[in-house]
């Protein structure tokens, strides 16, 4: 969890209140560069920890969403705004999964979550609309809407195989993608041990053995 700026957070929400327009500089999450953003700040949310705000980015012409802790240089200018009559925060995070971006459109996830987590699925609150059902062998099968595909392919594939996505399709590609990603580059790991145990060892003659 990054570390938020205590007056940076203040004029965040200062921006917010008397609806201005707020510049500062942010570096995203796959950058080690500072870039200038100005925005028209409409809501601030904090999940899990960490604090963002959503607000109407000048340079990308759409909603963008920021992290606090990424942001520095924080100033509330004078120039005031209007908050568009469609905006709706619930469009860009979702309570339970998590915050990913502009992501909007809505996916059913269905998981088939083994007994061994089994009590760990039935109690977790999933989403306000979700359907779950334990079947005989202790399993449980979970049903939700998400606009948060990423987070829930993180959760995923941080536990293994006890969990099997049997949808959206977009989720099961994603999945079995990172899959084969992981297998083929524990794969090369092992492949470099080899090689290097050979070089250690062997010396030149492992050269000779090749040619």
């Amino acid at each position: 969890m990054g570390t938020i700026n205590s007056e940076n957070f203040s004029k965040v929400f200062s921006a917010l209140k008397n609806r201005h327009v707020l510049d500062f500089e942010y570096r995203p999450l796959q950058k080690t560069t500072w870039m200038t953003r100005r925005i028209n700040p409409l809501h601030a949310v904090c999940q899990k920890g960490n604090w963002y705000v959503m607000g109407f980015c000048h340079d990308k012409k759409d909603i963008r969403v920021f992290n606090f802790s990424r942001m520095q240089n924080v100033t509330e200018s004078k120039e005031d705004f209007d908050i568009p009559e469609d905006f709706n925060p619930d469009k860009y995070f979702d309570k339970e999964i998590g915050i990913w971006l502009s992501a909007t459109k809505k996916y059913t996830v269905e998981l088939l979550i083994s007994a061994e987590i089994g009590t760990f699925a039935l109690e977790r609150s999933w989403n306000k609309n979700q359907k779950i059902e334990q079947r005989e062998d202790g399993s449980v099968w979970v049903s939700f809407e998400t606009t948060q595909l990423p987070e829930v392919k993180r959760w995923v594939l941080g536990q293994g195989k006890t969990v099997k996505v049997l949808g959206p399709d977009e989720l099961i590609a994603q999945v079995k993608e990172e899959v084969v990603f992981d297998a083929i580059m524990q794969a090369h790991a092992e492949i470099k041990k080899i090689c290097d145990y050979f070089f250690l060892h062997c010396g030149n003659s492992f050269y000779i053995y090749f040619s």
